[in-house]
């Protein structure tokens, strides 16, 4: 039983942990991760939890990239909102994926894009690479010309598998 609210974001993709987002009144938002335990498959059980990303601002919504060896968040730690990528389940540095602004973010199926949605609405994408274990990405692009309405930095848009279209509500005019 949690004393302090929290929030499932996601699973791994192998299906082997799950990343949560807890608030705690001295640290806001911090990403933790719990082992799942698959042995019945109807009723997984989740193990000890253990905080993954605690830093000084809100650090929330922690998503798995579809070979589970990277996980992106956001984070305000700097002052602005930004998309950051670390390795899974690490040791490794965070990196600042969305340079100037980025909130809930999505990952392609086709393990070579990360989209998110830039503080306005635009839909921007990294295309991303690995190499020698580094997470390497280009500089934002716009994905879309088409705004998604945002309520502070909830989900805007839902990523369809194929990775080419999204769903999102337009912004209210």
């Amino acid at each position: 039983e949690w004393k302090n609210p929290v929030v499932p974001r996601s699973i791994s993709p192998d299906g082997k942990y799950l990343t949560f987002d807890e608030f705690n009144p001295e640290t806001s938002f911090d990403v933790w991760v719990a082992p799942l335990d698959l042995s019945n498959p109807e009723q997984p059980a989740v193990g000890k939890p253990g905080p993954l990303v605690r830093g000084r601002g809100n650090d929330d919504f922690g998503q798995f990239s579809p070979d589970s060896k990277w996980l992106a968040y956001i984070s305000d730690e700097n002052g602005l909102l930004n998309v950051y990528v670390r390795p899974f389940p690490g040791p490794g540095a965070a990196r600042n994926v969305s340079r100037d602004g980025g909130t809930y973010m999505a990952w392609s199926k086709n393990g070579q894009e990360l989209l998110f949605a830039r503080l306005g609405g635009q839909i921007m994408a990294v295309d991303y690479r690995v190499s020698g274990g580094d997470f390497i990405a280009s500089p934002p692009r716009a994905w879309s010309s088409a705004r998604i309405r945002q309520v502070g930095a909830q989900p805007g848009f839902a990523l369809h598998p194929d990775g080419k279209r999204i769903a999102m509500f337009p912004p209210e005019e």
